[in-house]
């Protein structure tokens, strides 16, 4: 888990024992109406389900997937290091990659019949500048909570602005030094960033998984988390 995320659930751990005076300071934290500092444009192609039968496995199993285009027009080339997480209203936190094999990425390459869609290891590094350079990706989960009726979608690693957070408590996390090695450190602030958000619904018959739709509820926004 991320350093940011693993402390802020820290902090509202913290907000409960220190009683609910500090949750207004916590709500006011907001993306900045003009943003002050680089932000790419991204388009998400939905969210949806697919049965895959990988090399080693007895029978099918289902990945969601949310095909997206990111287009640099800030002026400078940027480095995308992007960062996908789907967190359904049964309390379920997952994140894009991980549990997935690569047979999954080459299953939905063909299934959306895109020779030059990337995984996200190919999509991080550098984008430059123009509709021309803007790179294809996907962000892949394994299956969800058959019992989930909302989804939602945060897309980190679009934007430069990101915020200091003092904790009501200084707490230890771990970090990796020079030489790679995993340590200990003690820390008073978290660092949000500004994140994008999608929210779905689903619909239909949770028992047919790859029947399932993902209604886009409204408009994206932009959290900081």
């Amino acid at each position: 888990m991320k350093l940011a995320v693993a402390a802020l659930l820290i902090f509202f751990i913290a907000i409960g024992l220190f009683g609910i005076g500090a949750i207004p300071a916590m709500a006011e934290i907001k993306p900045k109406v003009v943003s002050l500092t680089w932000q790419l444009e991204v388009t998400v192609a939905g969210l949806r389900p697919i049965s895959i039968k990988t090399p080693g496995k007895d029978k099918a199993e289902i990945y969601w997937y949310a095909p997206y285009k990111v287009t640099n027009r800030t002026g400078d080339e940027q480095i995308f290091v992007p960062s996908f997480e789907l967190y359904t209203n049964t309390g379920q936190v997952t994140r894009s990659g991980l549990g997935v094999p690569m047979a999954a990425f080459d299953a939905i390459q063909k299934h959306l019949n895109e020779p030059l869609l990337r995984d996200q290891t190919e999509m991080t590094g550098k984008i430059l500048q123009g509709r021309d350079n803007a790179k294809r990706g996907v962000a892949i989960f394994k299956d969800i909570d058959p019992k989930a009726g909302k989804v939602d979608l945060f897309i980190e690693g679009l934007s430069g602005e990101s915020a200091p957070v003092p904790l009501p408590m200084p707490i230890k996390v771990k970090r990796i030094n020079d030489d790679g090695e995993t340590i200990m450190v003690e820390v008073n602030t978290i660092i949000l960033s500004k994140t994008l958000r999608l929210r779905y619904t689903l619909n239909g018959d949770y028992l047919n998984r790859t029947g399932l739709t993902a209604r886009q509820n409204s408009k994206q926004d932009w959290v900081m988390r």
